[in-house]
């Protein structure tokens, strides 16, 4: 008698970049934990996991946050094994908005890509602190601007108010 065959989840490595303050780690513990987090602590590198399905499959995210001033070999290597990213500034924050083209430029000279285009990699731009719109610093226009320059979806969020918090993982397995 043939034994079933057992297939183990897919599993996806989604990577989160910004700058400092972002609210990258925000957006990871609200998927994961379902928990807002009020408090800032710079982060080096977080992994975070959570089980999900998609199509009906059993699949697993692996969330890795990676901190704006972790620019090691370290930090390529989850680069180079990245299934999707996920580019986040702060809408209230320009500078922030500004570094997203730096942190996608390093990314697509990671994966061997044209620096130009975004084909073949899954990018995500996502503005954050949505909750905070009357202390925009970067219009929905803009925003919208970039990521029709890169190809790419984008989205406004707050872990804090959970505003759209799901769509961005959503859009990332979507184009993966």
């Amino acid at each position: 008698m043939a034994r079933p065959t057992i297939q183990a989840p897919i599993a996806y490595k989604i990577l989160i970049v910004g700058t400092s303050s972002a609210g990258k780690s925000s957006l990871a513990i609200h998927f994961t934990y379902d928990q807002y987090v009020t408090g800032y602590e710079p982060t080096i590198t977080d992994s975070y996991r959570k089980r999900v399905v998609i199509d009906n499959k059993e699949a697993y995210i692996e969330i890795v946050v990676i901190g704006s001033d972790d620019y090691t070999a370290k930090r390529d290597n989850y680069f180079r094994s990245a299934d999707g990213f996920l580019c986040v500034f702060s809408i209230i924050d320009r500078q922030s908005f500004l570094a997203v083209n730096e942190f996608r430029d390093h990314i697509l000279r990671i994966k061997n890509n044209n620096i130009n285009t975004s084909d073949n990699v899954s990018i995500v731009l996502v503005g954050t602190n949505a909750h905070l719109d009357n202390k925009r610093c970067v219009s929905i226009d803009e925003a919208n601007s970039l990521a029709n320059n890169w190809k790419v979806p984008y989205i406004e969020t707050s872990a804090k108010s959970r505003d759209s918090c799901d769509r961005y993982f959503s859009n990332i397995l979507i184009i993966s």
